[in-house]
């Protein structure tokens, strides 16, 4: 199972250390979240800190909203264009 599998809480205790911290204590990633019928790329691919990330939670995003959290901006970029894709191919 990958991390998009399990959903965002898996993801980052995933990147826990036996210690309790972060593995490479990341600051920026990317959080990837399902398009909605009208979602455009700046809409499902967003760059973010940790205290971005809990505010987005604080403020109404929801787990199932949520593809997967990604340190490469490049993989987290194919990754929402490939839901786009797929979402855009649906909708024909």
């Amino acid at each position: 199972m990958t991390p998009a599998d399990l959903g965002i809480a898996a993801a980052i205790n995933d990147a826990r250390h036996p210690d309790g911290g972060f593995i490479g204590h990341p600051t920026r990633m990317w959080l990837v979240t399902f398009p909605t019928a009208i979602s455009e790329l700046c809409d499902v691919l967003w760059e973010c800190n940790w205290t971005d990330l809990g505010n987005a939670f604080k403020g109404g995003l929801d787990g199932s909203e949520v593809y997967g959290l990604y340190t490469d901006e490049d993989a987290a970029r194919k990754v929402a264009v490939t839901l786009m894709a797929q979402r855009d191919r649906k909708g024909n």
